[in-house]
């Protein structure tokens, strides 16, 4: 059946009148050796998922313990994170400057339409990390009715607390739960640090 399908899809790109065709498969795709083997180009990408049916003391038990700690630390500090209180705006000057302060290359047309168009009230959330009052951390999902995808990410290390990003990726999987979705993902990445801090 695979075979079958991987046919079909090769018999679609050869139609296709481009010099080149990117076609990317859904996680669950994990054997690509019959493209390899008609000479396609392939590139692995690595996404890591979390299956939101477990309940949530069972999913915070297979986190790392140091993340288990600095969860801890972050909560014992004071602070508090709240569920979309950033605007689009606000939320697009925060990530542009912590990106920015990483040196990942950034679309910022794409980058501020995901953050100001996208959202529509039921298709996204954010979550914002506070501490006496000052923003310190961001996270931003998007969601279906299947899977919740962790889309961006940041903190600011002036504050020097450590566990804020850990603390909002813990709420946004339970929020996630919360919102029916299936599966939490985190999207993969290919920066070193941040492929780590997922794993």
């Amino acid at each position: 059946l695979i075979k079958l399908s991987a046919k079909k899809v090769k018999n679609y790109i050869s139609q296709q009148k481009a010099g080149i065709n990117v076609l990317s498969f859904p996680p669950q795709i994990t054997d690509m050796q019959v493209f390899f083997w008609d000479k396609y180009k392939v590139v692995p990408h690595y996404t890591y998922r979390i299956d939101l049916s477990l309940k949530m003391e069972e999913i915070t038990a297979n986190f790392d313990s140091k993340n288990r700690n600095k969860i801890n630390k972050a909560a014992k500090e004071g602070v508090i994170v709240e569920e979309n209180s950033l605007t689009g705006e606000q939320l697009y000057t925060y990530f542009h400057s912590t990106l920015g302060s990483t040196g990942a290359n950034m679309y910022v047309d794409v980058l501020k339409g995901v953050l100001t168009k996208f959202p529509n009230g039921a298709n996204s959330f954010s979550l914002t990390a506070k501490h006496n009052n000052v923003v310190i951390g961001n996270v931003f999902c998007i969601y279906d009715k299947h899977n919740c995808y962790y889309i961006l990410g940041g903190v600011n290390k002036d504050s020097g607390i450590p566990g804020v990003n850990n603390l909002l990726i813990q709420k946004s999987i339970d929020k996630a739960k919360q919102l029916g979705c299936k599966i939490y993902d985190f999207e993969g990445s290919i920066i070193k640090g941040v492929e780590v801090f997922f794993r």
